[in-house]
């Protein structure tokens, strides 16, 4: 792999952040496992699967890092080689912890061959395909909806779902080095940046507490959480919620529809209500409140949160935003933990 002169002080710097934040990261989740009753060998191999599965989306928000492996003849290699790493660290873990499955096993290899063909062999371009929606159907739905049960990380007290990782690390990979999507995938923000992702916090503060209110769908929070907790939860959040999620939504969702709707009248708004909509689809399984279940009345058996749907659905709004003002995934990132984390601190509902 082969670096011009010019790209190596941008690609040190930006590596040496993303280890900072992976050294961050991995702390929080080990002060996590020391409060599970796992033995200490099962705690430094699932620190070591954890570390081997969230790392690359971290190494990955790195602008000329991704430049280099898109024109790298060994890019494709380098990349498929380790996403097979991941799959197998995986099942050894799955193995170790006795919660084999060959089924779950199965398709997990099955949409890993499948994805290394894209790779392989699909031409590298910014033009979607119908192959592309294909992908992304039938990697994320299915496991957006709770179809496919993965043994979580760590495996009592579940903290993250491993399989969801190794399949946004593909998307990453098919969608943003071979597909070129731009997302401005980096942890460096400049001030005009910080101050947009704040000022759109506080509208969408503001609007979630009024519908909040209004539907009697948020309460202050009668906890004070220890110290401890809220700083682990702010990083949890960060890299294991908002980057994931964002990625997906905004860096890929959003990009697909405006690639539909390219040319078309109002194609960047309408790609934003499209991928918003989904966004709030997507919390459709949220645990159902009584305030949800008494109201709907007739439709109350259809068990949606429809509140929680909709309020997801304004924040997906303000975060796609965040994105298109800034054209930085990082900053529609940081508002998305910003209003996260208020929630967890501040209110129950």
């Amino acid at each position: 792999m082969k670096i011009k002169p010019h790209q190596q002080l941008p690609l040190r710097k930006d590596l040496q952040l993303s280890i900072i934040l992976l050294v961050i990261l991995t702390f929080s989740f080990g002060m996590y496992l020391i409060r599970t009753p796992l033995s200490v060998p099962l705690m430094l191999l699932t620190t070591i699967v954890f570390v081997l599965i969230v790392s690359p989306l971290l190494l990955l928000a790195n602008p000329t890092l991704i430049k280099v492996l898109r024109t790298a003849q060994n890019g494709r290699q380098i990349v498929s080689g380790l996403a097979v790493l991941q799959v197998i660290f995986y099942l050894l873990y799955c193995i170790a912890v006795n919660r084999w499955s060959f089924p779950q096993a199965g398709w997990l290899l099955l949409a890993l061959c499948f994805v290394l063909f894209i790779i392989l062999r699909v031409r590298r371009d910014n033009i979607s395909t119908p192959l592309d929606l294909a992908l992304l159907l039938l990697l994320w739905i299915p496991l957006e909806f709770g179809l496919y049960k993965p043994i979580a990380l760590p495996p009592i007290q579940e903290l993250i779902n491993p399989i969801a990782f190794l399949i946004l690390y593909w998307l990453v990979v098919v969608f943003f080095l071979y597909r070129q999507y731009d997302v401005g995938l980096s942890f460096r923000l400049r001030g005009d940046d910080l101050r947009t992702l704040v000022l759109y916090f506080v509208l969408l503060f503001l609007l979630v507490v009024i519908i909040g209110s209004l539907f009697r769908f948020i309460a202050i929070s009668d906890r004070i959480p220890a110290l401890s907790d809220v700083l682990i939860r702010f990083v949890f959040i960060f890299f294991l919620i908002a980057i994931p999620e964002e990625l997906l939504f905004r860096g890929i969702v959003y990009k697909l529809f405006a690639q539909l709707f390219k040319g078309q009248p109002w194609a960047i708004g309408r790609a934003m209500i499209a991928s918003s909509l989904l966004f709030g689809l997507s919390h459709a399984l949220a645990p159902v409140s009584p305030f949800v279940t008494n109201s709907l009345s007739s439709w109350g058996h259809l068990g949606l949160p429809w509140i929680h749907i909709v309020t997801a659905s304004v924040a997906g709004f303000f975060y796609c935003l965040v994105f298109v003002k800034t054209q930085k995934i990082m900053a529609a990132a940081g508002i998305h933990l910003l209003l996260d984390w208020a929630w967890y601190v501040f209110f129950s509902g």
